[in-house]
């Protein structure tokens, strides 16, 4: 009989502990668990403003790569001109030379 009490009265103090250890053991995982979640947020959030910071130079990019590809147009316009007078001032000296040559050997 002693030994049947003895025994009840380890397994109450047994369920006794073992519910202590739960509610701390809860409310630990309580807060895990919310810690979990804030971090998921705050990496969501930043995944977020990543993707913002992304497209946003993804944009500046695109501007400045439309900028260049004008500028790059233009100084094709330029070289093409400046090409075409040069063509036409050297075409003009050797004209002008070839007259000179010829007038010198008239006289």
């Amino acid at each position: 009989m002693k030994k049947l009490l003895a025994l009840l009265m380890i397994t109450a103090a047994m369920a006794a502990c073992s519910k202590k250890e739960e509610a701390p053991k809860s409310s630990a995982e309580s807060a895990m668990q919310s810690a979990a979640e804030s971090a998921k947020s705050a990496a969501s959030d930043a995944a977020a403003a990543a993707g913002k910071a992304a497209d946003a130079a993804k944009e500046a990019a695109s501007g400045a790569a439309a900028d260049v590809s004008a500028a790059a147009e233009k100084a094709k316009t330029d070289a093409d001109k400046a090409m075409a007078q040069a063509k036409e001032a050297t075409k003009d000296a050797v004209n002008s030379t070839a007259d000179k040559a010829k007038d010198a050997v008239n006289k």
